[in-house]
């Protein structure tokens, strides 16, 4: 039950961050970002995920989000650079779907 709400929330983030309200970042446009910048955008991506996890799932988001503040935003940053640097064209969305890995990964 767990694992096909963490597939469909992926999903749903994948769907909400795909739309083409603004142009996507590309894997090699995230990784010229300063550190700073990266981070922000990975927190942006997180702040959505809780927001829709909050709304989808109340019920199981406590745990999710104590789950996902466990580890530090530089370190999910890490987890994400590391991830796009691996798999660069794994997506159509590659920093969404490497913060959606690396947070399903851990939580």
């Amino acid at each position: 039950m767990i694992s096909g709400m963490r597939h469909w929330l992926a999903g749903m983030i994948l769907l909400a961050v795909g739309t083409p309200v603004q142009a996507e970042t590309s894997a090699s446009e995230f990784l010229k970002l300063s550190g700073d910048r990266q981070a922000a955008y990975v927190a942006g991506i997180l702040q959505g995920m809780s927001y829709v996890m909050f709304n989808y799932d109340r019920a199981g988001y406590e745990r999710w989000d104590a789950c996902v503040r466990a580890q530090s935003l530089e370190a999910t940053v890490g987890d994400v650079l590391r991830l796009l640097k691996e798999s660069p064209n794994e997506s159509r969305s590659p920093v969404p779907w490497a913060v959606t890995t690396a947070v399903s990964k851990r939580c």
